[in-house]
């Protein structure tokens, strides 16, 4: 389901089936050759004994494309003949009959610290390529990089090499099938920035994983990592937690549909349970008014101007928020204005009560 695969060795078929979640390190292309004079183009190896490694390896592929683009072999025998003597044989073999001058040159798609590499590098008896035209290359096969490799970087004693080497890189990729599962993908690339985002002899810190010089699709969840970084939840949660949350809000949607019509009744419900708790009183009031039409003796009279402060002293516990309190204190003058317009009234009968002769 996961692998790491070298840049430039995709196909049609292989495209099809999978994703680039970036690419980690580069791996430099080293083009080693027999001879005094260095060169600087591949079209000046017309005529040479190349190694191109085994079929199927990553160094095979990139060197047939290169070589092909330089008019220097055709796949096809009809459209010409190769203008070069190819040798497909093991890296190590190739690193051996290059020093012993059965080869002309060579093809190594490797880490710098590659035992053979650094092997070559030290010996006198061969040149290292440089790309002149290494910008065009990377115009015309993106996932190939620039990339320099400076004087001293080997053996900084011996100065080895002896100058800034131009050299071009493909990339180990990471790449997955298309149907690996999308909420482990953050977790890799979390994982691959821990591990190679420090930086090495030919990138910079923070330069990988990346999603340039990649040859398959990069993956949506991949490119959301990259324009965004970790998903929110998994900064937040560990792993486990974050994914099982992620899985929830699936289930989240349905439930949502269903109380939709719910959230929109809840307002005029709590509207209509607020204003409740204010005109319960209302009836109250409009029961005593009509009782004053009638006409109340003085007992009556104190009985209800006691049931009045007995409504307001419940009236000033009632909790309602701040929106409603308009509506809260017209309860409350009105409450104080029924209150005085008892006590006038048991007022006005008592001197009618004191005057009466005994």
């Amino acid at each position: 389901d996961i692998a790491i695969v070298q840049s430039g060795v995709a196909n049609a078929t292989a495209v099809q089936e999978l994703f680039a979640l970036g690419s980690l390190y580069r791996e430099p292309l080293w083009i080693f050759h027999q001879g005094e004079q260095k060169l600087g183009r591949l079209s000046q190896l017309e005529g040479k004994r190349i190694g191109v490694g085994p079929p199927g390896s990553g160094t095979h592929a990139i060197a047939m494309q290169l070589l092909e683009a330089n008019g220097l072999h055709t796949p096809d025998p009809s459209k010409g003949k190769s203008r070069v003597a190819l040798v497909e044989e093991k890296v190590d073999s190739a690193a051996k009959a290059l020093k012993n001058g059965e080869l002309d040159a060579a093809f190594f798609v490797a880490a710098f610290d590659a035992e053979y590499i650094q092997s070559l590098l030290r010996d006198a008896r061969v040149k290292l390529m440089n790309f002149d035209q290494r910008e065009a290359y990377h115009r015309r096969f993106r996932f190939l990089a620039p990339v320099t490799v400076p004087a001293g970087l080997v053996d900084l004693g011996n100065n080895i090499p002896d100058e800034n080497l131009e050299l071009l890189a493909p990339t180990a990729e990471l790449v997955v099938r298309k149907s690996f599962h999308p909420a482990l993908v953050p977790l890799l690339l979390a994982t691959a920035v821990r591990i190679h985002g420090k930086g090495d002899e030919l990138s910079n810190p923070g330069e990988f994983p990346s999603r340039s010089y990649c040859d398959f699709p990069i993956s949506d969840d991949a490119a959301l990592f990259y324009r965004n970084g970790p998903p929110v939840l998994q900064r937040l949660l560990p792993f486990w937690l974050a994914s099982l949350v992620d899985r929830a809000k699936v289930m989240l949607i349905p439930v949502i549909m269903l109380m939709m019509p719910l959230l929109r009744a809840a307002p005029p419900l709590m509207r209509w349970r607020t204003r409740r708790k204010i005109y319960l009183w209302y009836s109250d009031l409009r029961e005593i008014d009509q009782k004053l039409v009638n006409g109340l003796s003085n007992v009556e009279l104190d009985n209800e101007l006691a049931r009045i402060q007995g409504i307001e002293h419940q009236v000033a516990c009632v909790d309602v928020p701040l929106s409603y309190m308009e509506e809260f204190y017209h309860l409350r003058m009105h409450l104080a204005m029924l209150q005085e317009h008892l006590r006038t009234l048991r007022m006005r009968s008592e001197p009618a009560i004191a005057d009466r002769p005994a």
